[in-house]
């Protein structure tokens, strides 16, 4: 199944070479944050916001942990960025494929260093899989029981991280410091299935909710994700 995955990652890429979908290939030369870096786009540097997760806040367990993983796969090397949508501020939303075809979006949910973005993208099942196969694994952030996702995190009362037990996982657990991420801590193989891009240059339809009581909940500021008022 790792080599069905691996050949149709790789398949895709070629399918884009040959003007199937819309995309580019660059350099990364800088990773914000786990969800978030830099790829030169004809030599010009382009922000690029990895499509349907949604990674740790900078001051939650595990944001160190997944830019790390980002930028130790990716920094220099060249990817593919498989355009899915742009959000409210026009940036792009991609799939970014490595060369062997591994996808990063793929590794970051399988190795629990990301949540699926459930508010903005509930209908997509592939990427919920992922997240459901990290969490029974208790990988990553899915060490603590309960986990608080970035959009619910400036809205909850802080449990001091001491308190969370420690994982069998050989990911660090919440409590632990944060350690430089080592590779083989991860699956081999994060290639992904299906690497077919959304619509193309259309802003993604960022969804509040309803809570119980009635209130609702707008997008914040950055457009994603929603957070509660």
């Amino acid at each position: 199944m790792k080599r069905v995955y691996r050949l149709m990652g790789l398949a895709a890429l070629i399918l884009l070479c040959l003007g199937a979908g819309e995309g580019f290939s660059g350099k990364v030369v800088r990773v914000s944050s786990g969800d978030r870096l830099t790829v030169l786009h004809d030599l010009t540097p382009e922000v690029v916001v990895l499509y349907g997760v949604a990674c740790p806040g900078k001051d939650q367990p595990f944001a160190v942990e997944a830019e790390q993983f980002i930028s130790g796969v990716a920094t220099g090397h060249t990817v593919t960025v498989m355009i899915r949508d742009r959000d409210l501020y026009n940036r792009t939303m991609a799939d970014v494929v490595l060369s062997d075809g591994r996808n990063l979006v793929y590794g970051l949910l399988l190795n629990g260093l990301a949540w699926w973005d459930q508010p903005n993208f509930p209908e997509d099942r592939e990427l919920q899989a992922l997240e459901a196969e990290a969490r029974n694994a208790k990988r990553g952030l899915w060490a603590d029981p309960n986990p608080v996702p970035p959009w619910e995190w400036e809205n909850v009362v802080r449990v001091p991280l001491a308190t969370i037990s420690p994982s069998s996982n050989p990911v660090q657990a919440p409590n632990a410091a944060p350690p430089q991420y080592q590779p083989q801590n991860r699956p081999a193989d994060y290639s992904r299935p299906n690497n077919q891009p959304g619509s193309q240059g259309k802003p993604v339809e960022v969804r509040g909710y309803t809570r119980k009581d009635g209130t609702s909940v707008r997008p914040n500021k950055r457009g994603l994700p929603p957070r509660p008022q």
